[in-house]
């Protein structure tokens, strides 16, 4: 679980990963991926269009559109992640802005990064007073 802070701009804290990372923390990466589709579907279900989530035309379509695209991206990359063996999760390569990193860290900041924005999402619904369904 990830920890929950007071900040606005971090609720989650920033992405630290542990040092040396387990297959372990990996599998928990692989598992937030995949979950994070279902659990921003539940976080904005009590939303409605007045709420404007983006208001450029390429957004005007319902908000589930986006989310069954995510779903099924999420579900392929979990697929994919699930079948590489230790070894291939320490390749390395060298990020243009952020520098060296194994594939097992980029995995870990974009779980995190998912999770950081669905805090944002619960975050912002707990301060406008809007509810979840039951």
């Amino acid at each position: 679980m990830a920890l929950q802070t007071t900040d606005l701009q971090y609720p989650i804290g920033r992405f630290s990963p542990a040092d040396p990372v387990t297959r372990d923390q990996v599998d928990a990466w692989v598992g937030d991926i995949a979950a994070l589709p279902a659990d921003l579907r539940r976080a904005v279900s009590a939303l409605t269009d007045e709420r404007s989530w983006a208001a450029l035309p390429d957004y005007r379509a319902p908000v589930a559109h986006s989310l069954d695209l995510l779903d099924a991206l999420h579900r392929r990359w979990a697929n994919l992640l699930r079948s590489l063996d230790w070894p291939q999760w320490q390749r390395a390569f060298v990020h243009p802005e952020s520098g060296p990193a194994t594939l097992a860290v980029t995995v870990g900041s974009y779980a995190w990064h998912g999770r950081h924005h669905l805090a944002h999402i619960d975050r912002l619904i707990a301060r406008e007073g809007w509810t979840h369904p039951a």
